[in-house]
């Protein structure tokens, strides 16, 4: 199962890509402080957006191997067209970023 979290006092599950773009648009516009695509199906699985400047995101991805930063930024488009991807199950979009480990 996905779960779309908004800041930590809202989920909505099995996101539509409409439900994805609205929680950007959110992020985007300062209203929540950051919003994550969680697996449930795997332990510690989810992708989570920060909004760094109006229009730029920080994107953090964690599953069982560990939790990583993307070393580049994302606009609302990609970012829509990566949590998109990754609450679909895609995996391809991961080779398409550099990542840097995140210590947690």
């Amino acid at each position: 199962m996905i779960r779309l979290r908004i800041d930590e006092d809202q989920e909505i599950e099995q996101p539509s890509s409409d439900d994805i773009m609205a929680a950007i648009a959110k992020l985007d516009s300062g209203e929540s402080r950051s919003i994550s695509v969680i697996r449930t199906d795997e332990e510690n699985a989810f992708t989570k957006a920060i909004r760094l400047q109006p229009g730029l995101f920080l994107l953090e991805y964690s599953d069982s191997y560990g939790h990583m930063a993307a070393d580049e930024t994302f606009d609302q488009e990609s970012l829509a067209q990566v949590l998109n991807a990754y609450a679909n199950g895609a995996t391809d979009w991961l080779k398409d970023q550099s990542w840097t480990p995140v210590e947690i």
